[in-house]
């Protein structure tokens, strides 16, 4: 059974609310308790992994289902005539790249693979910063690494 879950808080003070969702593959029941994490090294010469549990209504067995859940943040934004005659541009991205062996991986495209035509602001298949420039007969594609 696969379970995936986040909150929409990383942590929140005594009384405050905190929104779970999970996805469990299959739609098996599964239990949920709220623990505080004190120490979450599990290396064998650290102190250990310690948590406490943390007694709350929403302790207890709930009814799973598979939901799709989108990893990350992003955008559409829809194509527009300003777009199209654009003689230069900036684009701007903070990023914290956690998958860079997973091939190349967009942070802004308008980017269009079947015709090779477009700009892309990626994380290419080296994990290095790369921006792709194409017109449709050839791409430049130029890498930080």
């Amino acid at each position: 059974m696969k379970i995936v879950g986040y909150s929409d808080k990383l942590s929140v003070f005594p009384g405050d609310e905190i929104k779970f969702m999970v996805s469990v593959d299959g739609g098996a029941e599964f239990e949920a308790e709220i623990v505080r994490l004190i120490h979450g090294d599990t290396n064998p010469a650290g102190p250990g992994f310690k948590e406490q549990v943390v007694k709350t209504t929403a302790a207890g067995k709930y009814p799973g289902r598979k939901q799709e859940i989108d990893a990350g943040s992003y955008g559409l934004v829809a194509d527009n005539a300003v777009l199209q005659n654009l003689e230069s541009f900036a684009l701007q991205a903070m990023v914290w790249p956690t998958t860079p062996g997973k091939g190349a991986q967009g942070i802004i495209t308008k980017w269009e693979g079947a015709k090779n035509s477009g700009y892309a602001l990626v994380v290419d298949e080296k994990g290095c910063l790369a921006l792709w420039l194409g017109d449709g007969s050839k791409v430049e594609k130029i890498s930080s690494g």
